[in-house]
């Protein structure tokens, strides 16, 4: 009996919703397994992320935040073709000399059981090799894009010290949670922001931090309380009125990372109206954009596995289980209570 390969693929053309997915962007289907060609490998699927990248590949960005992104990201995925997101899987078939059978490689591609992929995925990235003793979720999470964007984030713009107060936003999130250790290992003093009286609990009690904030509640208030002396590092995964309430608060020389912003997947349109304190307060905002740090992740890669095996990164994973249930883990990416990479496992 033939192998099946189960995929999900693009329903309609979406228009007027930000960037966010609906479940009926998700159709699926059943088909043979690919063969891989010369110099490509056949990958079985083990873990498929569940990122705000896998909405802005499937519905497209606009021209001008498109235009300066690897080709991959140039155009929106057609109607009928699969959808892609970051995924770790094993190599089962090899016609390439550098990857062999039973290795555990990661990259950007298909939403499917099986995959074809070449020496580069279909974001334009090198296929990475899993290093050995680590496991896929670390592998997706921690040595992955949201780990990666945490430490280039913060060693090119952040630059936390000791002594210095850092704010992180969207800090039970992929990326956050690993900023803000990152940072309280250089000796900062680390508040996170979270949504929700739920979420902050457990990220605190997960997680070390100075003070966990609630953004739903006197955001205002609480920044000005618990930032008397303003605030050195901002690490912001979501823009807006967030973002904009932070800018009020800087500290003299402080650096902004702009590595997200959640707020504008969802549609906001509102702007900042503080930026006037970036030359106020003599400081810096800057971005950062993963797919521009092709040839440093190796070197980045092994600070981040010295990081894990000293204690100092403490992983959240967030793993359900089932091809069944991808649209709405994937869905639900923006309306979750719990902290930690989002990831779903659809074989052992």
């Amino acid at each position: 009996m033939a192998m099946k390969n189960r995929q999900w693929y693009k329903t309609k053309q979406q228009a007027g919703n930000g960037l966010v997915l609906a479940p009926d962007d998700f159709g699926y289907r059943e088909d043979h397994l690919p063969e891989p060609g010369e110099g490509q490998i056949l990958v079985r699927n083990i873990l498929i992320s569940s990122d705000p990248m896998n909405h802005a590949w499937a519905i497209g960005m606009p021209e001008l935040w498109a235009r300066t992104l690897p080709a991959g990201f140039q155009r929106d995925i057609p109607v009928g073709a699969p959808l892609r997101a970051a995924a770790v899987g094993q190599v089962i078939r090899s016609n390439h000399p550098d990857f062999h059978e039973g290795t555990l490689v990661s990259g950007f591609w298909e939403i499917s059981d099986y995959c074809v992929a070449g020496e580069m995925d279909m974001a334009g990235m090198p296929v990475r090799r899993v290093p050995e003793s680590v496991s896929p979720a670390t592998a997706l999470s921690t040595l992955g894009m949201p780990g990666l964007c945490a430490f280039f984030g913060l060693r090119d713009i952040g630059q936390p010290d000791r002594g210095d107060s850092v704010l992180v936003s969207g800090a039970s999130g992929a990326i956050g949670h690993v900023a803000a250790q990152i940072a309280r290992s250089a000796g900062a003093r680390v508040v996170g922001l979270a949504g929700g009286p739920e979420r902050c609990r457990q990220l605190g009690e997960r997680i070390e931090f100075d003070d966990v904030l609630d953004y739903q509640g006197d955001l205002a208030r609480d920044l000005e309380k618990v930032f008397p002396n303003g605030i050195d590092v901002v690490f912001d995964n979501v823009g807006g009125p967030v973002l904009d309430l932070a800018l009020l608060n800087l500290a003299v020389g402080a650096r902004v990372v702009m590595c997200g912003n959640m707020t504008t997947y969802q549609g906001y349109d509102g702007g900042l109206h503080n930026t006037a304190m970036l030359a106020n307060r003599r400081s810096i905002m800057g971005g950062i954009l993963y797919f521009d740090y092709a040839m440093e992740i190796d070197g980045a890669e092994a600070d981040l596995l010295k990081y894990l095996r000293d204690g100092k990164i403490r992983e959240l994973h967030d793993v359900t289980h089932g091809f069944d249930s991808i649209p709405g883990v994937m869905t639900g990416l923006h309306a979750r209570t719990g902290p930690g990479k989002r990831m779903i496992e659809i074989t052992d």
